[in-house]
Protein backbone atom coordinates (compact mmCIF):
# COMPACT_ATOMS: atom_id res chain seq x y z
CA UNK A 1 0.00 0.00 0.00
CA UNK A 2 2.78 2.63 0.67
CA UNK A 3 4.28 1.59 -2.85
CA UNK A 4 1.19 2.39 -4.44
CA UNK A 5 0.36 5.50 -2.61
CA UNK A 6 4.08 6.71 -3.15
CA UNK A 7 3.74 5.73 -7.04
CA UNK A 8 0.10 7.34 -7.42
CA UNK A 9 1.12 10.62 -5.84
CA UNK A 10 4.25 10.93 -8.43
CA UNK A 11 1.80 9.98 -11.29
CA UNK A 12 -0.75 12.67 -10.84
CA UNK A 13 1.97 15.39 -9.63
CA UNK A 14 2.85 14.40 -13.38
CA UNK A 15 -0.21 13.58 -15.29
CA UNK A 16 -3.79 14.64 -14.32
CA UNK A 17 -6.00 17.48 -14.29
CA UNK A 18 -3.94 20.97 -14.55
CA UNK A 19 -5.02 24.84 -14.24
CA UNK A 20 -3.06 27.14 -16.94
CA UNK A 21 -1.05 29.79 -15.63
CA UNK A 22 -2.95 33.14 -14.80
CA UNK A 23 -6.40 31.23 -16.69
CA UNK A 24 -8.84 30.04 -15.03
CA UNK A 25 -9.25 27.09 -17.75
CA UNK A 26 -7.90 23.68 -16.99
CA UNK A 27 -6.82 21.19 -19.50
CA UNK A 28 -6.24 17.30 -18.49
CA UNK A 29 -2.63 15.85 -19.76
CA UNK A 30 0.73 16.34 -18.44
CA UNK A 31 2.27 19.16 -16.41
CA UNK A 32 3.26 21.68 -18.67
CA UNK A 33 5.18 23.28 -16.10
CA UNK A 34 7.59 20.54 -15.75
CA UNK A 35 6.90 18.68 -19.17
CA UNK A 36 9.76 19.77 -21.21
CA UNK A 37 12.34 19.10 -18.72
CA UNK A 38 10.33 15.46 -18.21
CA UNK A 39 11.02 14.79 -21.94
CA UNK A 40 14.69 15.88 -21.99
CA UNK A 41 15.33 13.88 -18.54
CA UNK A 42 14.04 10.65 -20.16
CA UNK A 43 16.12 10.84 -23.00
CA UNK A 44 18.99 10.33 -20.27
CA UNK A 45 17.20 6.81 -19.96
CA UNK A 46 17.01 5.69 -23.21
CA UNK A 47 15.17 6.54 -26.96
CA UNK A 48 11.17 6.64 -25.44
CA UNK A 49 9.80 8.03 -28.93
CA UNK A 50 7.72 7.03 -30.76
CA UNK A 51 7.12 6.36 -34.47
CA UNK A 52 4.10 7.28 -36.52
CA UNK A 53 3.80 8.26 -40.60
CA UNK A 54 7.58 8.28 -40.62
CA UNK A 55 7.84 10.94 -38.45
CA UNK A 56 9.32 10.12 -34.87
CA UNK A 57 7.51 11.98 -31.66
CA UNK A 58 8.65 13.03 -27.90
CA UNK A 59 5.18 12.29 -26.81
CA UNK A 60 1.88 14.37 -26.70
CA UNK A 61 -1.01 14.33 -24.53
CA UNK A 62 -3.86 13.12 -27.55
CA UNK A 63 -3.15 11.04 -30.27
CA UNK A 64 -3.90 7.40 -30.66
CA UNK A 65 0.10 6.21 -31.76
CA UNK A 66 2.09 8.62 -29.81
CA UNK A 67 1.08 9.81 -26.74
CA UNK A 68 1.62 9.52 -23.17
CA UNK A 69 -1.02 6.99 -22.82
CA UNK A 70 -0.23 4.79 -25.20
CA UNK A 71 3.20 4.79 -23.85
CA UNK A 72 1.85 3.35 -20.56
CA UNK A 73 -0.84 1.54 -20.84
CA UNK A 74 -0.46 -2.52 -21.40
CA UNK A 75 -0.78 -3.04 -25.02
CA UNK A 76 -2.75 -5.96 -26.64
CA UNK A 77 -0.07 -5.67 -28.98
CA UNK A 78 3.46 -4.71 -27.72
CA UNK A 79 5.18 -4.30 -31.09
CA UNK A 80 7.89 -6.70 -30.07
CA UNK A 81 8.41 -5.10 -26.59
CA UNK A 82 8.83 -1.48 -27.82
CA UNK A 83 6.00 0.18 -25.21
CA UNK A 84 7.31 -2.35 -22.60
CA UNK A 85 11.06 -1.26 -23.13
CA UNK A 86 9.94 2.57 -23.38
CA UNK A 87 8.01 2.39 -19.72
CA UNK A 88 11.04 0.62 -18.32
CA UNK A 89 12.80 3.79 -19.29
CA UNK A 90 9.83 5.93 -17.53
CA UNK A 91 9.89 3.97 -14.70
CA UNK A 92 13.46 4.39 -14.12
CA UNK A 93 13.77 7.28 -14.25
CA UNK A 94 10.92 7.96 -11.45
CA UNK A 95 13.39 5.62 -9.72
CA UNK A 96 16.36 7.49 -10.03
CA UNK A 97 17.59 8.74 -6.64
CA UNK A 98 17.74 12.15 -7.87
CA UNK A 99 14.10 12.30 -8.67
CA UNK A 100 12.38 14.37 -5.76
CA UNK A 101 8.58 14.36 -5.84
CA UNK A 102 8.77 17.70 -4.00
CA UNK A 103 10.78 19.52 -6.32
CA UNK A 104 10.39 17.53 -9.63
CA UNK A 105 11.44 19.82 -12.12
CA UNK A 106 14.59 20.59 -10.39
CA UNK A 107 15.47 17.12 -9.74
CA UNK A 108 14.63 16.14 -13.38
CA UNK A 109 17.19 19.00 -14.43
CA UNK A 110 19.90 17.44 -12.03
CA UNK A 111 19.50 14.15 -13.95
CA UNK A 112 20.07 15.64 -17.13
CA UNK A 113 23.49 17.66 -15.40
CA UNK A 114 24.95 14.25 -14.24
CA UNK A 115 24.04 11.95 -17.09
CA UNK A 116 24.35 14.01 -20.03
CA UNK A 117 28.17 13.58 -20.12
CA UNK A 118 28.18 9.88 -20.89
CA UNK A 119 25.84 10.71 -24.03
CA UNK A 120 27.60 11.14 -27.41
CA UNK A 121 24.61 10.31 -29.56
CA UNK A 122 21.83 12.16 -31.22
CA UNK A 123 20.12 12.64 -27.35
CA UNK A 124 22.95 15.29 -26.44
CA UNK A 125 21.31 18.14 -27.37
CA UNK A 126 18.13 17.63 -27.04
CA UNK A 127 18.98 17.22 -23.15
CA UNK A 128 21.66 20.25 -22.85
CA UNK A 129 19.88 22.60 -25.50
CA UNK A 130 16.36 23.11 -23.68
CA UNK A 131 15.19 25.64 -26.38
CA UNK A 132 15.15 23.21 -28.75
CA UNK A 133 12.29 20.61 -26.98
CA UNK A 134 10.98 23.91 -26.35
CA UNK A 135 10.50 24.98 -29.86
CA UNK A 136 8.60 21.04 -30.22
CA UNK A 137 6.34 21.65 -27.60
CA UNK A 138 5.49 25.39 -26.71
CA UNK A 139 2.56 25.75 -24.39
CA UNK A 140 1.31 29.33 -24.86
CA UNK A 141 -2.20 30.95 -24.20
CA UNK A 142 -3.73 27.49 -23.45
CA UNK A 143 -2.50 25.88 -26.47
CA UNK A 144 -0.78 23.21 -27.04
CA UNK A 145 1.63 23.41 -30.34
CA UNK A 146 3.19 20.04 -30.87
CA UNK A 147 5.91 19.64 -33.37
CA UNK A 148 7.76 16.03 -35.05
CA UNK A 149 11.18 15.36 -35.80
CA UNK A 150 12.33 13.22 -38.65
CA UNK A 151 15.07 10.87 -38.57
CA UNK A 152 16.78 10.14 -42.20
CA UNK A 153 19.45 7.94 -41.22
CA UNK A 154 22.03 9.50 -39.11
CA UNK A 155 20.14 13.18 -40.11
CA UNK A 156 17.42 14.65 -37.86
CA UNK A 157 14.79 17.70 -38.37
CA UNK A 158 12.65 19.61 -36.66
CA UNK A 159 9.21 19.04 -38.57
CA UNK A 160 7.16 22.34 -39.44
CA UNK A 161 4.65 19.85 -40.57
CA UNK A 162 4.01 15.63 -40.96
CA UNK A 163 5.64 16.18 -44.51
CA UNK A 164 9.83 17.03 -45.39
CA UNK A 165 8.86 18.84 -48.27
CA UNK A 166 7.45 21.38 -45.78
CA UNK A 167 9.64 23.85 -43.56
CA UNK A 168 12.07 22.50 -41.28
CA UNK A 169 15.24 23.59 -38.88
CA UNK A 170 18.57 20.79 -39.36
CA UNK A 171 18.66 19.76 -35.87
CA UNK A 172 22.77 20.63 -35.50
CA UNK A 173 22.50 23.68 -36.94
CA UNK A 174 19.94 24.05 -34.84
CA UNK A 175 21.51 23.45 -31.53
CA UNK A 176 23.91 26.00 -32.49
CA UNK A 177 22.12 28.49 -33.31
CA UNK A 178 20.05 28.27 -29.38
CA UNK A 179 23.50 28.57 -28.41
CA UNK A 180 24.97 31.71 -30.29
CA UNK A 181 21.40 33.40 -29.43
CA UNK A 182 22.82 33.67 -25.74
CA UNK A 183 26.26 35.61 -26.92
CA UNK A 184 26.58 39.16 -26.21
CA UNK A 185 27.06 41.42 -28.98
CA UNK A 186 26.03 38.87 -31.82
CA UNK A 187 22.82 39.17 -33.81
CA UNK A 188 21.73 36.10 -35.09
CA UNK A 189 19.12 34.51 -37.67
CA UNK A 190 18.02 31.29 -38.55
CA UNK A 191 17.01 30.39 -41.54
CA UNK A 192 14.76 27.44 -42.00
CA UNK A 193 14.48 25.00 -45.76
CA UNK A 194 12.36 22.82 -47.56
CA UNK A 195 13.03 19.14 -48.21
CA UNK A 196 16.42 17.53 -46.88
CA UNK A 197 18.17 15.92 -50.24
CA UNK A 198 19.43 19.54 -50.64
CA UNK A 199 18.35 21.28 -47.48
CA UNK A 200 19.67 25.09 -46.95
CA UNK A 201 19.19 25.32 -43.15
CA UNK A 202 21.81 28.10 -42.45
CA UNK A 203 22.26 30.44 -39.67
CA UNK A 204 23.60 34.38 -40.06
CA UNK A 205 25.61 36.00 -37.53
CA UNK A 206 26.76 39.33 -37.54
CA UNK A 207 29.00 41.15 -34.49
CA UNK A 208 27.43 44.31 -32.92
CA UNK A 209 31.50 45.31 -32.10
CA UNK A 210 33.37 44.53 -35.34
CA UNK A 211 30.61 44.41 -38.33
CA UNK A 212 31.64 40.62 -39.26
CA UNK A 213 28.79 38.62 -40.67
CA UNK A 214 29.64 34.95 -41.13
CA UNK A 215 27.12 32.68 -42.49
CA UNK A 216 27.41 28.59 -40.93
CA UNK A 217 26.07 25.64 -41.74
CA UNK A 218 26.10 21.75 -41.13
CA UNK A 219 27.60 19.99 -43.99
CA UNK A 220 25.97 16.41 -43.78
CA UNK A 221 28.31 15.00 -46.33
CA UNK A 222 31.52 15.92 -44.24
CA UNK A 223 29.80 16.08 -40.44
CA UNK A 224 30.87 19.13 -40.01
CA UNK A 225 30.10 23.15 -39.36
CA UNK A 226 31.03 25.36 -42.23
CA UNK A 227 31.68 28.55 -41.32
CA UNK A 228 31.91 31.09 -44.34
CA UNK A 229 32.54 35.12 -43.68
CA UNK A 230 31.84 38.33 -45.51
CA UNK A 231 35.10 37.82 -47.73
CA UNK A 232 33.84 34.03 -48.78
CA UNK A 233 37.03 32.44 -46.93
CA UNK A 234 35.71 28.88 -45.34
CA UNK A 235 36.53 27.41 -41.97
CA UNK A 236 35.28 24.03 -40.96
CA UNK A 237 34.57 22.27 -37.17
CA UNK A 238 33.76 19.30 -36.08
CA UNK A 239 31.47 19.83 -33.35
CA UNK A 240 28.45 22.53 -32.30
CA UNK A 241 31.22 22.99 -29.17
CA UNK A 242 34.04 23.58 -31.57
CA UNK A 243 31.95 26.22 -33.90
CA UNK A 244 30.35 28.16 -30.74
CA UNK A 245 34.19 28.49 -29.36
CA UNK A 246 35.49 29.79 -32.73
CA UNK A 247 32.60 32.17 -33.16
CA UNK A 248 32.73 33.90 -29.73
CA UNK A 249 36.28 34.41 -30.31
CA UNK A 250 35.57 36.16 -33.89
CA UNK A 251 32.77 38.21 -32.27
Amino acid sequence: MHLFEKYFNIFSSIFGEFTIAGKNDKYVGINRNIANVLRRALLCKGDYTLFHSSNSSFLIDNDRDISWKRLLRIQSNEKNGTYQNRRKMFFSLIKDPLFDQNDIADSLQKICDRDVAGITDWRKYFITVPEIMDSLHKYTDGRASERYVRFEGKYIFLMGSTRLYGWNEEYYSYALYCLLKKLPNASVKYNQAKGWEDVDCHIELTSSTNAGKWKIKYLRAKDKFSVIDASGVQSLYSTVEDAKYALEKLL
